[in-house]
């Protein structure tokens, strides 16, 4: 079960770090490669980690209480956006995150395993707006068309 569940999000982290193949967009060097803006409300499980009210990460929201983000975002505290594509909107639920967890394996060297887990303070509230990203069962082969999403800048 761990270990499905580890490929599961070793994929989606792979997924979340592909480009988008087709399209014209962003090549800036701030932003994601090749990205385009998103239509809003299309990407209801992407998070952002807030230092403050600044943007440190984003991250997808697995279940009402656990967000899939990178290693390399960890801090001491954090609290995370969830619920619209826009930071300072209101209607936004903003949770405060009590634990992180990263991959055993991860190398701040060479960033391998680049994954970790945050708990959330309390469950995330679902509707349109607020969805769990569906995870894989399998992983699709190489040369397969993702969709990536984010917040427009690389940390």
């Amino acid at each position: 079960m761990a270990g499905s569940l580890l490929l599961s999000l070793q994929f989606l982290l792979l997924t979340l770090v592909l480009r988008s193949a087709g399209q014209e967009g962003d090549k800036s060097g701030e932003k994601i490669i090749d990205g385009v803006p998103c239509t809003r409300g299309s990407h209801p499980w992407q998070v952002a980690l807030l230092k403050g009210d600044q943007l440190h990460c984003g991250g997808v929201l697995v279940n009402e209480q656990w967000v899939l983000t990178a290693a390399h975002c960890l801090m001491s505290e954090y609290n995370v956006h969830i619920g619209s594509d826009q930071l300072g909107d209101n209607r936004s639920q903003k949770i405060r995150a009590t634990k992180s967890f990263r991959h055993p394996g991860y190398s701040t060297q060479t960033h391998v395993n680049d994954l970790m887990l945050v708990k959330l303070s309390r469950r995330a509230r679902l509707s349109s707006n607020v969805r769990k990203v569906n995870l894989p069962s399998r992983c699709e082969p190489p040369g397969t068309t993702c969709t990536v999403s984010g917040w427009g800048t690389t940390t």
